[in-house]
């Protein structure tokens, strides 16, 4: 019995000095958007459709630069 509690106790100081308090979620949600924005990997691109005509015929094409 008393090899348990010490066993629990252990444990749980472990699991205690374990823990971090820089784990916590900002409490703003714009600073987690602002986190987004200056971490997101996606770049923005401009796009828009155009004619296009050839020996097929024409047609509209999306065109991206």
């Amino acid at each position: 019995m008393k090899k348990t509690v010490l066993i629990g106790l252990v444990v749980i100081g472990i699991g205690l000095t374990a823990s971090s308090s820089s784990m916590a979620a900002p409490a703003s949600g714009n600073v987690i958007s602002q986190a987004a924005a200056i971490a997101s990997p996606v770049t923005k691109v401009w796009c828009r459709w155009r004619r296009v005509c050839g020996p097929r015929g024409c047609f509209s094409r999306r065109v991206c630069w």
